[in-house]
């Protein structure tokens, strides 16, 4: 009776610290996915909260429009990201830059009607900035 007690104990015991060590191993990781979800979250956070563009004027040429903007945030954005909305419906645009730094103007071109407009310029980020523009 002495041996089998002591046997089945230590299975016991073994398969417990085997349960264990992978228990510990699912949880860990878990954990460190959480952290790096947050950290990724706060940092998106960050650069929208520091992300600001402002419309400054626009031009006509044609049947196209060009708005110049300024980046009066901190962070760098990239105008491949950026969208543009005329009147709710997305447009495709062009700009004359690939990287937009901050304190400085883009143009951003796009092919509008004749009328009065509603236009929406949207980073990236999330921040936008509205400009109404009337052509004849």
């Amino acid at each position: 009776m002495g041996f089998s007690v002591s046997a089945t104990i230590a299975v016991l015991f073994i398969v417990f610290m085997g349960v264990g060590a992978v228990g510990f191993n699912m949880v860990s990781e878990s954990f460190f996915s959480v952290q790096n979800a947050l950290a990724d979250r706060n940092k998106l956070m960050y650069d929208r909260l520091n992300t600001d563009i402002n419309i400054l004027n626009h031009s006509v040429n044609g049947s196209n429009l060009t708005l110049m903007a300024e980046n009066t945030g901190t962070t760098v954005i990239e105008p491949v990201y950026l969208n543009a909305l005329v009147d709710g419906k997305l447009v495709d645009t062009t700009s004359d830059d690939t990287i937009w730094f901050p304190e400085k103007t883009l143009n951003i071109t796009m092919a509008v009607q004749t009328g009065e407009h509603r236009i929406k310029i949207v980073t990236g980020r999330g921040t936008a900035d509205y400009y109404t523009v009337n052509l004849t």
